[in-house]
């Protein structure tokens, strides 16, 4: 799958280059026209979300800083019946399930970046920098019913894990210029650093029963450490707007 996405990116580039040549731009349109200073925000749309901005101090550097986005949520809701066969006979207790998902991951760095190959028609690049990183993923469940010798039942888990980051980023990149002011670019990341993590969990069981005392109990678990982590996007997607 990445390397199809790898593909397609470089195809697309290569057809933008080739409709460059064949359909050459007028020479106010060209890159010499350009001025140094260009504040240029691009765009990530594939592998990921990110917002960056790039200030041009010459032709063939430049600083960026960018910020990367990314979350889901996800939430289930069932009824159902569980059974339980034993000596006694058959029991089916009715039972209602409640699960949620949800994640967040934010990173912000900044980078040096310097093009190596660069024409009128597009350019290719490589930079670093360094970078900060935040990720929260949280996962809720309860679980509630009844039975014939339990009148009440329910459990309940809540599990949040943090995790926080400082590493370094590597991006080769090209980039396609369809106007002066508009462009196309693919960019493969390599992200490296140390992490910290954080893990919370605490879970509940609730039982009523109709002749005896309730029974209830708490646990709670907590884990936290770091260690080194490393990790390579193939091939980002995007697009550049110039002003």
């Amino acid at each position: 799958m990445k390397t199809s996405a790898f593909f397609l990116s470089a195809l697309i580039l290569l057809t933008i280059f080739s409709l460059n040549n064949i359909f050459p731009q007028t020479p106010a349109d060209t890159l010499n026209s350009r001025p140094e200073n260009l504040h240029t925000f691009n765009i990530y749309l594939i592998n990921g979300y990110a917002l960056s901005y790039e200030f041009s101090k010459c032709n063939q550097s430049l600083y960026r800083v960018q910020l990367d986005y990314g979350s889901s949520y996800t939430e289930d809701k069932s009824d159902g019946e569980s059974t339980t066969v034993s000596s006694y006979g058959t029991e089916k207790h009715p039972r209602t399930e409640e699960n949620s998902t949800s994640s967040i991951s934010l990173s912000l760095s900044a980078h040096y970046i310097y093009s190596f190959l660069r024409t009128d028609f597009g350019e290719i690049y490589l930079g670093a920098g360094p970078s900060l990183g935040f990720a929260r993923y949280e996962h809720l469940s309860d679980n509630s019913g009844t039975s014939a010798d339990t009148i009440f039942f329910s459990s309940s888990s809540n599990y949040i894990d943090k995790t926080y980051s400082i590493g370094v980023v590597f991006v080769l990149g090209m980039k396609a210029f369809i106007t002066n002011n508009l462009g196309v670019f693919a960019e493969a990341n390599l992200n490296g650093g140390k992490r910290w993590r954080e893990n919370n969990s605490v879970s509940s069981n609730i039982n009523d029963y109709p002749s005896s005392a309730d029974y209830s109990s708490t646990n709670t678990y907590h884990v936290s450490g770091g260690g080194w982590f490393y990790n390579a996007t193939y091939v980002r997607i995007g697009i550049s707007i110039s002003i």
